[in-house]
């Protein structure tokens, strides 16, 4: 692609942008703050199995990759679900509400010397919200913009997750950095979720 062709694609997504309402914009932010924490909570989660909750590495692994499994396995029955009751919103408040859980478990759950198996809750907690993001923030998007304009908004629904995954992992270990205190890095995930929560409630 020349220079001029992506000048002009620049201009013609930034003439379509002018078309999305208020409720495209806040589920896009929303999107970048769900999709960081999911993807923060992967790469800080297991260094803070280790260092908090005496597991192994290949343990720790295997915890906080199981939240991709549960998505993965829950993601067509909450579908069916959602497809059979509605109540997009419902679900959508359910979706951080959990995820407040599971970093507020962390928060609160006492370390260990010896591997604390109940911990595993919260990552498998993180695996449902995933899928309930997934159905309900994905499935949203055809309610706020007209179809005419779904694969831009689609493209910068993406865009914004992907500065999610991208900067809110490298913020939250910067805090842990200078903090060296992973009760600072999970308050910081409850701030970041109850910003989500407010967002879905705008």
């Amino acid at each position: 692609m020349s220079l001029r062709t992506a000048r002009q694609s620049t201009v013609v997504i930034l003439k379509e942008s002018k078309q999305f309402e208020l409720g495209f914009w806040l589920l896009c932010f929303d999107g970048l703050l769900t999709y960081g924490m999911g993807t923060s909570a992967i790469v800080v989660g297991s260094a803070e199995l280790i260092s908090m909750f005496g597991f192994s590495e290949q343990t720790a692994a295997m915890v906080t990759l199981s939240s991709y499994l549960v998505a993965a396995l829950a993601l067509p029955l909450l579908g069916f679900i959602l497809d059979r009751i509605g109540k997009r919103l419902l679900f959508m408040l359910l979706q951080v509400v959990l995820m407040i859980f599971g970093h507020f478990y962390m928060l609160v759950h006492p370390s260990c010397v010896s591997q604390c198996g109940d911990i595993s809750v919260a990552f498998l907690t993180y695996g449902v919200t995933a899928s309930l993001y997934i159905l309900t923030g994905w499935g949203s998007l055809p309610l706020v913009v007209h179809p005419e304009h779904l694969s831009t908004a689609y493209g910068l629904l993406s865009c914004f997750q992907n500065i999610g995954t991208t900067v809110l992992p490298l913020m939250l270990n910067v805090i842990l950095d200078h903090t060296q205190s992973y009760l600072v890095v999970e308050a910081t995930f409850l701030a970041l979720a109850f910003a989500s929560f407010s967002l879905k409630l705008a």
